[in-house]
């Protein structure tokens, strides 16, 4: 074969691939415009992106997925989805969240713990029962199983007893039970509507409020139940008694000069004399510190009430704390802590704090609304 007609052939060849290359540029050319046709009539106006087309047609999730997201809208715990499924559900619903997690309180951590236990009412089945649970957040138990509300709980002075109300024959009576929960006694019947049950710090008496006279008053008996009779032979108006620790003082709220205000009396019945003066919404049991000197007691709306400490003779109030809802508050045995219950986590707990109110610490979690905490000495085991 001649050169010149091999360069023939090799022109030939070239012009074929030449023409080959264009054919395919305008087909390539078609396809484009094409889809940017396709594309305006089918994917959402505010879809410019290839997660768009992924949305409109991806392939369906394979079981174990579906059950996951499931999971995590159920409010389990979700395994996280893939980043093309979370995209699709973040374009097309953009309001789908999951539900946090409830958190699960943990007890508190003490460099130094306060000891002692802390009886309080908690709802079970829509009644209040009796609790206890260690000052320092351990070891929570429910003691009774009672087919009425129990209210107003308090331990002995030794904490081997708790003493409450609870209704028998259509009447508040006062019922003694043994820490543990055994033994429980009812000790006393027919003298009316009893709350607010205290045993003195000598253990000797009780301290109770009554309604027998058609308003209540404050009356005190021997410890088991004997002997009841007003503390005063002029009928005082009261509610909410506490002993003080000489057992010779009861302090008391009463509203007989018109807003309800802290009162102290002489378990002997004489010696009045008002502790508070124009506080607003004063209400509940108050309690006396170790020493005698202090009452603690909340004030307040509902919904805004805040704990307060002032000195026996009324000349010194402190306000200890601000805002959440924090009352019902008592004193520990050694003087050294105030427990109360606050809404200030969004639910009803228990918190302890000291007498200035600083080291705030919250020791319960999902109790069932606890109320009227008392601090007693002793340990839950």
């Amino acid at each position: 074969m001649s050169e010149t007609s091999g360069r023939s052939d090799n022109r030939g060849l070239f012009l074929m691939a030449a023409l080959v290359g264009v054919i395919v540029i305008l087909l390539c050319g078609i396809c484009v415009a094409a889809g940017l046709g396709f594309r305006q009539n089918v994917l959402p106006n505010n879809a410019m992106t290839r997660t768009a087309l992924v949305m409109l047609f991806a392939t369906p999730q394979t079981p174990q997925a579906s059950a996951a997201t499931q999971a995590g809208n159920n409010g389990a715990t979700a395994t996280r989805l893939p980043a093309v499924e979370t995209s699709i559900k973040a374009a097309l619903t953009p309001s789908l969240t999951s539900a946090p997690p409830t958190p699960t309180f943990a007890p508190p951590v003490w460099i130094d713990p306060p000891a002692g236990k802390v009886v309080f009412t908690c709802s079970a089945s829509g009644i209040d029962q009796l609790c206890v649970i260690n000052a320092d957040g351990s070891n929570r138990r429910q003691l009774t199983v009672a087919g009425s509300d129990v209210i107003n709980p308090s331990f002995s002075p030794d904490g081997a007893q708790i003493i409450f109300s609870s209704r028998a024959d259509g009447h508040l009576n006062l019922f003694i039970v043994n820490a543990d929960g055994s033994n429980q006694e009812q000790i006393t019947d027919g003298i009316g509507n009893l709350s607010s049950g205290e045993i003195s710090p000598n253990g000797n008496r009780i301290v109770t409020a009554s309604d027998s006279g058609g308003q209540e008053t404050i009356w005190i008996m021997k410890r088991d139940g004997s002997n009841a009779r007003p503390v005063s032979s002029t009928p005082i108006e009261g509610k909410d008694p506490t002993w003080a620790p000489d057992s010779n003082r009861i302090a008391f709220i009463s509203g007989k000069d018109g807003s309800p205000q802290i009162y102290l009396i002489q378990a002997s019945g004489g010696n009045v004399r008002q502790v508070t003066r124009g506080i607003s919404g004063l209400s509940g049991r108050s309690d006396w510190s170790s020493d005698g000197e202090w009452l603690v007691f909340q004030a307040g709306p509902a919904g805004g009430r805040e704990v307060y400490i002032t000195s026996t003779d009324g000349r010194d109030l402190r306000q200890l704390t601000d805002g959440g809802d924090n009352y019902a508050p008592a004193f520990s045995p050694d003087g050294r802590w105030i427990v109360f219950v606050s809404g200030r986590s969004g639910a009803d707990d228990l918190y302890v704090m000291r007498l200035d109110g600083t080291d705030l610490t919250r020791i319960s979690g999902e109790l069932g609304n606890p109320d009227q905490p008392r601090w007693g000495i002793g340990e839950i085991r």
